[in-house]
């Protein structure tokens, strides 16, 4: 009897994964720290990407946390 072969990782989606999780814990807070203590009028306008929106819309912040679920459930190539 054979035994069944599993599927090949998606290296690129396990790169995904670990930048996704490297920006949200340690290069986000990091760079948010680095722009406070410098304060710099037009390194303080970059700033507003990196943080959450108030109550309408959206910024690139906070499409981090859910591109992280969506990762991380799709542990098998797409088979055609």
């Amino acid at each position: 009897m054979e035994k069944p072969t599993l599927p090949k990782r998606l290296e690129s989606l396990d790169v995904l994964r670990g930048a996704d999780l490297f920006f949200l814990v340690a290069l986000g807070p990091l760079i948010r720290s680095v722009i406070r203590a410098a304060d710099v009028p037009w390194l303080n306008a970059c700033m507003g990407p990196l943080l959450h929106s108030s109550w309408t819309g959206f910024t690139l912040w906070d499409l981090i946390m859910p591109l992280f679920p969506l990762h991380v459930g799709n542990h098998h190539p797409v088979r055609l």
